[in-house]
């Protein structure tokens, strides 16, 4: 099957990247990832290594496995819709302090954030 490449040269190291973020922030190897996107391990590898850049196929695949378009794209989310304040103050506290940190960092260490919350929710 012939792979259109949808990524520029310019954007796609940064839109590889957001699909490994994407792929290890669901606890997915290069294999599973690959197998549910409809590519091969060795294509999904060699995108993630800066070697071969990401074709239509696998954007389309990776936002149907789950991954945000506008963030996989462009590296910026959408804005959740505000929920109502926690009932603790020390949560309503710390939600606070996270909002403030996360609109004055930038995309790789949101990235981290994201990596690192989830692997902790997942080690309890």
């Amino acid at each position: 099957m012939s792979r259109k490449k949808f990524a520029s040269a310019d954007a796609a190291p940064a839109i590889a990247e957001r699909l490994k973020v994407f792929r290890e922030s669901q606890g997915m190897s290069v294999r599973s990832m690959a197998t549910r996107i409809g590519v091969s391990a060795s294509f999904l590898s060699d995108i993630e290594a800066g070697k071969r850049r990401p074709s239509f196929e696998t954007i389309t695949g990776a936002v149907s496995a789950g991954a945000d378009a506008a963030w996989l794209l462009t590296g910026v989310e959408r804005a959740p819709a505000r929920e109502a304040e926690p009932s603790d103050p020390r949560l309503a506290e710390l939600v606070r302090e996270i909002d403030e940190w996360w609109t004055k960092t930038d995309d790789d260490q949101r990235a981290w954030l994201r990596v690192e919350f989830r692997r902790m929710l997942k080690g309890r």
